[in-house]
C-alpha cells in the first residue's frame, strides 16, 4: 500500500511541480551561501558558540550559559532559553561542522522540511492545487528566503510553529 501511495504521489503533475519548486528554492538558496557574510557578534553567532558549548559540556552546560547571559544587563543577543534549536543545532554541527555555514544548511534544511509539512497539511484542507499555490507563495517570500539562509532560529521556528 505504502508502494502505491508514492507512485500515485510521483504520476501526478503536481507532485513533479512540487518536487521541481523546491528543488528551485535550494539552488537559489544554496547558491547564496557564497555572499553571505556571517557575522560573529550577532544571533548566528550565539547561536554557534551555544551549540560549540552545549556540545562540548553537554546539558549540564545550559547553566553556565545562563549564568553568563544574566550576568550581562546589556545583552541584546538570544537567550539560551531556545533550547529546543540548540538542541538540534549541536545534533546537526556534530554530524556537519562547527560553523556558521553548518548552521545556515541546518536552517535550509528546516525551510524545505516545512515546505513539505505546509504541502501537506494545505492538501488535506484546501486540495491539490491550493496546496501548491500556498507553497509557491511561501517558498518565495522574500523574508523566508532571507531567513533560510542565515545561521539562526527562525527557519526552525517556522517549522515547529
Amino acid at each position: 500500500m505504502e508502494k502505491n501511495s508514492t507512485s500515485n504521489f510521483l504520476k501526478e503533475g503536481r507532485s513533479l511541480i512540487l518536487l521541481g519548486l523546491l528543488f528551485v528554492v535550494f539552488l537559489i538558496i544554496h547558491s547564496s551561501f557564497r555572499n553571505i557574510g556571517f557575522v560573529v557578534v550577532a544571533d548566528e553567532g550565539c547561536y554557534l558558540k551555544y551549540g560549540t558549548y552545549i556540545a562540548d559540556h553537554g546539558i549540564a552546560g545550559f547553566k553556565k550559559l545562563f549564568e553568563l547571559y544574566t550576568q550581562d544587563t546589556g545583552n541584546f543577543f538570544p537567550n539560551p532559553l531556545r533550547a529546543g534549536f540548540i538542541f538540534l543545532s549541536v545534533f546537526w554541527l556534530k554530524a556537519f561542522g562547527y560553523s556558521f555555514l553548518g548552521l545556515g544548511y541546518l536552517s535550509l534544511f528546516s525551510f524545505l522540511v516545512f515546505l513539505c509539512a505546509s504541502y501537506y497539511f494545505a492538501n488535506r484542507f484546501f486540495g491539490k492545487n491550493t496546496a501548491l499555490a500556498f507553497v509557491a507563495l511561501l517558498a518565495f517570500s522574500p523574508l523566508s528566503l532571507a531567513m533560510a539562509r542565515r545561521a539562526m532560529a527562525e527557519s526552525a521556528a517556522f517549522l515547529f510553529s
